[in-house]
């Protein structure tokens, strides 16, 4: 029998050696995975999630901002009427926001724990937990729009246009609710950076689209302050199935109704109170905007555009505090040392 020159029975062990590093690298990286935050630097770990995270809502802000630069192209009512309508999407979107932490917290200490199947499914039922509640949102709020803003203290030409926005606003809602969920699920599985850039993308797309759909292109005339509602709602359309690609792409959900009540329930346990304290800003501005609706349209008009420079600053904040979810989640479940 011929014996293997040395050179080659060199190179075999080279490629046998390479590909055992190589396995070896994927079980690392897949460990890693189940519990990226509980190693590392705390600092260091909280400022890379809080930075993506101020990326993805300061452009959520951004694209909010550009659509009252928009807006006040069309006149003083119809920025009033804008004006009208935020804090009632901010409270909206607050509520949205504080589910957000609520699953991402619970679904975090799954994968800290190395739960990654609990913590799929339990990230699969807070999905459909975000779309209930949103649609329950929209059932209670549209027969109420025009108690509302009667209340606020919009005339009857403002508070129609004002109905009129916000009616096409809540067909991306579902959208944006997921959205906002989903984000913050696949920060608590530990994907840091694609959720800002998701965001950030449904937020330029919303910002790209606005100009034809309010003021027109060519011989299409626009829909005024309508379009940019429908803006709102394609750009949230496109990052709905975004999301949902990536989510089945990297096989992070378990679609099953097993515990699903279970789910909901550990999800609202710390979603409720999260929600409570989200909803306290946009309930004040809500009734601030009352008080100013008493100087007319275009103190309503500047108090709307003043609104949203302001809450685009006090995003970072909030960013802080959602990335604190799933960071303490992923260390409760596998490492309390380093929680504390």
């Amino acid at each position: 029998m011929k014996r293997l020159p040395t050179i080659n029975l060199y190179l075999i062990n080279c490629l046998v050696g390479r590909a055992s590093d190589f396995e070896k690298t994927k079980i690392v990286m897949k460990q890693k995975d189940i519990a990226l935050y509980t190693s590392g630097p705390v600092g260091l770990q909280l400022a890379k999630m809080t930075g993506f995270m101020v990326f993805g809502m300061v452009a959520i802000m951004a694209a909010s901002l550009a659509e009252t630069v928009y807006i006040s192209f069309l006149g003083t009512e119809e920025l009033a009427a804008l004006g009208f309508a935020f804090p009632i999407v901010m409270l909206i979107q607050s509520t949205t926001m504080g589910l957000s932490v609520g699953a991402s917290s619970v679904v975090s200490r799954r994968f800290g724990e190395g739960k990654r199947d609990q913590g799929r499914l339990v990230a699969t039922h807070s999905l459909a937990l975000a779309l209930l509640l949103s649609l329950l949102i929209i059932a209670i709020a549209s027969p109420i729009l025009s108690f509302v803003f009667d209340f606020l203290g919009a005339d009857e030409h403002v508070r129609n246009l004002s109905i009129s926005y916000v009616e096409i606003w809540f067909f991306g809602l579902p959208f944006f609710a997921f959205a906002m969920v989903a984000s913050s699920l696949m920060r608590a599985m530990g994907d840091i950076a694609r959720p800002g850039y998701l965001m950030a993308l449904s937020a330029l797309l919303q910002i790209a689209f606005g100009p034809a759909l309010i003021f027109g292109a060519g011989e299409f005339s626009g829909f005024g302050l309508i379009g940019a509602a429908i803006a709102f709602v394609l750009a949230r359309t496109i990052g709905f199935l975004l999301y949902i690609y990536f989510f089945v792409r990297d096989k992070a959900l378990i679609f099953s109704t097993k515990d699903i009540f279970r789910s909901f329930s550990d999800v609202l346990y710390v979603g409720t109170p999260a929600i409570a304290a989200n909803v306290i800003g946009p309930a004040t501005m809500t009734f601030v905007t009352k008080l100013v609706a008493t100087y007319g349209s275009a103190a309503i008009a500047g108090f709307s555009l003043a609104s949203r420079v302001e809450t685009m600053f006090a995003m970072v904040l909030w960013s802080l505090s959602m990335s604190l979810a799933p960071f303490i989640g992923q260390n409760w479940g596998g490492r309390f040392d380093h929680t504390r």
